[in-house]
């Protein structure tokens, strides 16, 4: 119970470890994410995780052969004496494109890790990635639209012709017991057991947080305080840097019942730091610990964002896990028995969902399907500076809201061999005429047509368009610690509605370190 380090939050990565703390007689709270090192050592050895046998250091080697042992298995630049333990790990991510078969791409990421275990009760880790890219071209087009690389911050440069741009990670954890953690941060968060999460993903920048958690018996509660960027978050005068800012408060409970069903509670509240005109400041009432955050918001008589959810997941077998979240943004049913059905107020989301472990018996064969939904004008908001975004992207999915989506990812390995499908495939609305169809949360809701007494809304409306993802790669685990990996992928990328089809092939070789998710299949 020594590592108080918390994983990286990576799909894959977390997967190996998921597959290593599923069995029903286990209990380990997978919803929250990334996860502690020493709640995942308490429940599995690190032994079970990889397919491949991690033998032990032999320190009367030459340093050439512990170098390269250290490559192979281990942090690369481990320094230890006693109780402390430090380490320095390059980050890399290099790789070389072809899209649509003629436009050549790269990308070329120069990073550091350090990490370190202070003793028992204590453990910090600082990321620093600097990078230079020439995107496919829809990935340029996204880059383009929202004015930041996905999950990765502000660019210097244009889309078509390269760009460099910077970001940073860095976190304290700490355990005064083996109950209760608490980290204070740059980075982020995930709550669900999905590829999505309709609750909070990790596909927004990084941003301030402050998180503490205590796992008790069978409960697990988390709260985070958070300090975000509004949408408009570059200023008029850019050489002032000065971001205007907005406040989320988070809590999570999630309860373990009989080590088979898991139940989590979710609640979050979304404030602004004024306008132009006025300066609010942080809203103490919200540094309440306990739920629930509603009454508090109702009793400020405040115009806040506030949003409840659900979050479950049921073990069917040692090797089949079912998921599903609600997210209620808004909700009302007088209105609706009003209006009737569709009524504009009701901003509703939802996720179903399933993962395989071991299909058909054949070991660390994984299977994941996936269904996603969100009403029209879901996470949006009146005042959209209190939408349930930070620095241009959605807190949730990348799409915002309005659509289907269905998610299939398929992956095996051997070894260090690793085979990765994932499928995507959305039908959403865009804007049309001018008009605000629901799935951009960066627009008023006072720019809705007929707001706010209209009904008559569905999934999908606007401009149909059907948005199709798909990546295949063929991967070579060279070091499991710091995910290390050499790899040849394919992306198809498809988008078509009434007024174009658009369609990308992209090609690449790639040597990465892959510690985090980043997101362009939306």
């Amino acid at each position: 119970m020594s590592q108080q380090l918390l994983l990286p939050l990576n799909h894959s990565y977390s997967r190996q470890i998921e597959r290593s703390v599923i069995s029903r007689d286990k209990l380990f709270h997978s919803s929250i994410k990334p996860f502690l090192q020493s709640e995942v050592e308490n429940v599995s050895e690190f032994s079970e995780i990889w397919d491949f046998d991690i033998p032990a250091k032999d320190t009367t080697q030459t340093w050439s052969k512990r170098l390269w042992y250290n490559i192979k298995y281990r942090d690369i630049f481990p320094f230890s004496k006693g109780k402390y333990y430090v380490a320095i790990n390059p980050l890399i991510d290099f790789g070389l494109g072809r899209d649509n078969f003629s436009n050549t791409t790269y990308h070329g990421t120069r990073g550091i890790q350090l990490k370190a275990n202070l003793g028992k009760k204590v453990s910090i880790e600082s990321k620093f990635y600097e990078n230079n890219t020439l995107f496919p071209d829809y990935q340029s087009r996204l880059v383009a639209r929202d004015t930041v690389v996905p999950g990765q911050g502000y660019p210097r440069g244009t889309p078509g012709s390269g760009l460099d741009y910077a970001f940073s990670e860095a976190y304290i954890s700490y355990s005064p017991v083996k109950e209760f953690n608490l980290v204070f941060g740059h980075g982020k968060n995930f709550i669900g057991d999905g590829y999505r999460s309709m609750l909070l993903s990790d596909h927004a920048f990084h941003y301030p947080f402050l998180k503490l958690s205590m796992n008790v018996w069978k409960v697990k509660y988390t709260v985070i305080y958070n300090q975000m960027l509004h949408p408009n978050f570059i200023p008029v005068v850019r050489q002032l840097q000065v971001h205007p800012k907005k406040f989320s408060t988070i809590h999570y409970l999630s309860w373990d019942i009989k080590k088979r069903f898991q139940i989590g509670i979710f609640e979050a509240i979304v404030w602004d730091n004024g306008d132009s005109t006025t300066t609010r400041g942080y809203e103490l009432a919200y540094l309440n610990p306990i739920l629930f955050l509603r009454p508090e918001e109702f009793s400020l008589r405040s115009p806040d964002n506030a949003a409840l959810g659900l979050n479950l997941n049921f073990k069917i077998t040692d090797r089949i896990l079912a998921y599903g979240q609600v997210m209620i943004d808004d909700l009302s049913i007088n209105k609706t028995a009003e209006l009737g059905r569709g009524f504009v107020g009701n901003k509703v989301g939802g996720q179903l969902g399933a993962k395989f472990y071991d299909l058909f018996g054949i070991e660390r064969l994984f299977l994941q399907a996936e269904y996603n939904v969100a009403r029209p004008f879901t996470y949006g908001h009146k005042k959209v500076s209190q939408n349930f975004s930070h620095y241009n992207h959605p807190l949730t999915h990348p799409l915002g809201a309005n659509f289907h989506e269905i998610v299939g990812i398929a992956s095996y390995n051997k070894k260090r061999f690793y085979l990765n499908y994932k499928l995507t495939y959305a039908i959403y609305g865009e804007d049309v005429n001018g008009e605000h169809n629901g799935s951009n949360i960066f627009i008023s809701d006072f720019a809705i047509p007929g707001y706010p007494n209209i009904a008559g809304q569905h999934v999908g409306q606007g401009l149909k368009t059907d948005l199709v993802n798909m990546d295949l790669s063929l991967q070579y685990i060279i070091n499991p610690v710091i995910n290390l990996r050499f790899e040849v992928a394919y992306s198809l990328n498809v988008r078509n509605n009434d007024i174009q089809t658009y369609t990308s092939h992209w090609f690449t070789l790639n040597l990465a370190t892959r510690l985090d998710n980043f997101y362009f299949d939306f």
